[in-house]
């Protein structure tokens, strides 16, 4: 007998083995057939003991990894080692927020990834292992080439000419990006 009905959930007509699968499961639902599986207690099982034989069961067919990886919770660790990541609120005045907003739209990133950048450096210049001291010289050379050329408004337009700016700004880049990396 053939289903000329289509799938409820799909819309497509149903498969021979479809048909025979659900042609099988009426004729045992028509016989009453039903009953707890071969070497079961044929008992509900309730709170954690159902918890730990559904749990068995999926990893059974997913198994563990991919089982773990589906109900994990929560956004993924920010932390190498995995685990909670610990998480902060941080009030801004507007102008900061609206500054925060357009930099983060326009490096297409999400706020909390600069915020993380900005922490990651104040961390890192804080820090008593000299990383400071690399960013301080990148910006004093910055700060003294520009006194350089405010000193000789006459040589302006060749006290800091445009290879030199982006031979600076490559170098400030380089600098903060081995602190940030570090």
């Amino acid at each position: 007998m053939s289903n000329t009905k289509p799938d409820a959930l799909t819309g497509e007509p149903l498969s021979a083995e479809e048909e025979a699968f659900y042609a099988a499961m009426a004729e045992d639902a028509e016989a009453d057939d039903y009953g707890p599986e071969p070497g079961s207690t044929g008992l509900a099982l309730e709170g954690a003991e159902a918890a730990a034989a559904a749990r068995a069961e999926l990893d059974a067919i997913l198994g563990t990894d991919e089982l773990d990886a589906a109900t994990r919770r929560g956004r993924p660790s920010l932390s190498k080692a995995g685990g909670v990541s610990p998480r902060f609120q941080v009030r801004l005045a507007a102008d900061q927020g609206e500054a925060l907003a357009r930099r983060a739209a326009g490096e297409d990133r999400k706020p909390a990834e600069l915020l993380r950048d900005g922490a990651t450096v104040y961390l890192r210049l804080a820090a008593d292992d000299g990383a400071g001291q690399i960013v301080a010289a990148a910006l004093e050379e910055y700060a003294a080439r520009l006194e350089q050329e405010a000193a000789q408004p006459e040589r302006r337009a060749d006290a800091l000419s445009a290879r030199s700016r982006a031979a600076l700004a490559r170098s400030v880049r380089s600098d903060l990006a081995q602190l940030i990396h570090h």
